[in-house]
């Protein structure tokens, strides 16, 4: 007469592989999540000086004044991950894996910065309302004569590393 089926130490085993190889790609995983977050905030970051470039540009060939000013809105479409504009940005208005720019309401005591509070963990980012953030200032060029002649973004201490 023959059994169907397996046995109890061939169901362990299998357990036991199974186990070893989640085990092995559940950080291979995370590794990839944190990867795709990083190059997408740099593409972000990219898409944001490149605005604000054009920006200045167009400002300085039709001779109008440069000023801080929200870079997303230079962008034809905005990040689906955009929460907003606001006089000041907290864990309320900006989830995490979300970019938002501060207005710099002199009343909050704070400045016009672009932020991302990130959803991975980073090695060294700024910490704000006990998350990390990525923060970058806008901050005028000049030349010799004190005269704006160009915006950029400038990444607030400590610098972010993922």
């Amino acid at each position: 007469m023959r059994r169907h089926g397996f046995t109890l130490v061939e169901l362990v085993i299998v357990i036991c592989v199974l186990g070893i190889l989640a085990a092995v790609a559940a950080p291979k995983y995370v590794d990839m999540r944190k990867a795709a977050e990083q190059a997408a905030a740099e593409e972000i970051v990219a898409d944001l000086s490149s605005a604000l470039n054009l920006y200045a540009m167009n400002k300085t060939v039709t001779l109008q004044a440069l000023m801080a000013h929200n870079p997303f809105d230079d962008l034809k479409l905005k990040p689906s991950n955009y929460a907003g504009a606001f006089d000041d940005v907290d864990l309320t208005n900006c989830p995490p894996a979300c970019w938002a720019y501060q207005n710099g309401n002199a009343a909050n005591n704070n400045w016009p910065i672009v932020c991302y509070r990130a959803k991975a963990t980073l090695t060294t980012a700024f910490g704000w309302g006990g998350v990390q953030w990525l923060v970058y200032e806008i901050q005028p060029t000049t030349n010799a004569a004190g005269q704006v002649i160009g915006l950029g973004m400038v990444e607030y201490p400590p610098a972010h590393v993922w």
